[in-house]
């Protein structure tokens, strides 16, 4: 397991709208992404290679996927999960 911490200067629901969102998504990384806002909905990103399943997702809290690089065999993925902890009004 790898564990990261990042600190943002934005609020946590901004951030999660970010990554949950395709125009945002695009503007953000310069690469097309579809992206369900749904559990058990699919998503593509970085042009396609990562994809995905949302397992679960809490708007401004929460977002915990199953992921899988293109170039993976087809039965390999990983579950990324990131947390959001707000620790002010502007500050992620």
């Amino acid at each position: 397991m790898i564990t990261m911490m990042e600190k943002f200067s934005c609020r946590a629901k901004d951030l999660f709208e970010i990554l949950m969102d395709e125009k945002r998504w695009k503007g953000f990384t310069q690469s097309n992404a579809r992206i369900s806002k749904e559990v058990g909905g699919e998503f593509s990103i970085f042009n396609g290679s990562v994809t995905g399943t949302n397992v679960e997702l809490q708007e401004g809290k929460l977002i915990f996927q199953k992921w899988r690089f293109g170039s993976w065999p087809d039965d390999v993925q990983s579950t990324v999960q990131i947390a959001f902890q707000s620790h002010s009004s502007l500050s992620t």
